[in-house]
């Protein structure tokens, strides 16, 4: 049984398992988790991964002193209530590994699908946000003064106005109702528009700190659901998650980043994976959203949307 992620095995990886000290934490991560080795850094520590997404969970590795063991897990999807420093909370550390795997067990720390897919789920309605702002601002200001307001409310209500105490300008009237009637249609078409890109199935294409891209497709619940921001109930995984190391498993997807990367060049030269770019907006012309919403590393992504249906298949 392979201890490495499918599609990222190497002689070089399985030499540098069999012949490192975490060896046997690595295999007892394997068969009690499930969790498979994706790379390792340069200071031994392993990083292992969901084996289903590829979504990054854990680094783990060892450390001898003073004659001793110490075997190490740290994952950013458990955090003690005590501890130095965020390093220090994340990690769990123990002499002896039964110890360790027990309190894995335990405390749960090992994340559900749900989990892994809630971190990002946040950045999408980050996503979601950066599309409705690109339609412009849709406050309604009262541009009317207290006496206008006044005069306003005996004309509706059927009240003769004493016009010389609350006069009433009908033409500026007839421009703030215009001007909020072109709000009100902002809203409908970024209402509409939002609908029809995250309620229909769409790609979701990201790029992290390994320099690698996990592909999959989702649709989110109506905005009407209810349910917390960001929660994992509001979306529903309709082509399952893969890391990967290029898109030649997803040629439909190829025309349309390849198209982004054109389009942002000259805008930026920050491209993780040299594919997608380090930034946020909402990409009209390509129907695509781009966004990002924490530090770009081996568990957080900048990611590239689009609507399945602006995908040749």
């Amino acid at each position: 049984m392979s201890l490495i992620l499918k599609g990222f095995e190497s002689d070089a990886l399985v030499e540098q398992i069999n012949k490192s000290p975490s060896r046997t934490l690595i295999h007892e991560v394997h068969y009690k988790h499930g969790l498979k080795v994706l790379s390792r850094d340069s200071d031994d520590k392993f990083l292992m991964c969901d084996p289903d997404t590829g979504f990054a969970v854990a680094r783990v590795w060892t450390e001898t002193g003073g004659g001793e063991t110490v075997f190490n897990f740290r994952t950013p999807y458990y955090s003690k209530e005590r501890g130095r420093n965020t390093a220090d909370r994340e990690t769990i550390h123990s002499k002896k590994l039964s110890t360790l795997m027990g309190t894995l067990k335990r405390q749960n720390v090992i994340p559900n699908l749900g989990q892994l897919i809630n971190v990002h789920t946040e950045v999408w309605e980050r996503g979601m946000s950066v599309m409705r702002e690109s339609f412009g601002r849709v406050t309604k200001n009262n541009d009317l003064g207290v006496n206008e307001v006044h005069a306003l409310l005996q004309r509706v209500l059927g009240e003769s106005p004493d016009t010389k105490k609350h006069h009433l300008d009908l033409d500026i009237c007839k421009q703030i109702l215009d001007k909020y009637n072109k709000v009100d249609k902002i809203i409908e078409e970024r209402d509409r528009e939002t609908e029809r890109f995250f309620c229909n199935d769409f790609w979701c294409v990201g790029a992290d700190g390994n320099g690698h891209l996990v592909v999959g497709a989702v649709k989110r619940a109506p905005l009407s659901s209810k349910g917390g921001y960001g929660s994992y109930d509001k979306y529903q995984i309709v082509k399952p998650f893969k890391r990967v190391r290029n898109l030649e498993e997803y040629e439909s997807l190829k025309p349309i980043m390849l198209m982004l990367k054109v389009h942002m060049q000259d805008k930026t030269d920050n491209f993780v994976a040299d594919m997608i770019p380090q930034t946020s907006g909402f990409l009209s012309d390509l129907d695509m959203i781009v966004t990002f919403a924490h530090l770009i590393d081996s568990y957080h992504f900048v990611w590239a949307m689009t609507p399945c249906s602006n995908v040749q298949s």
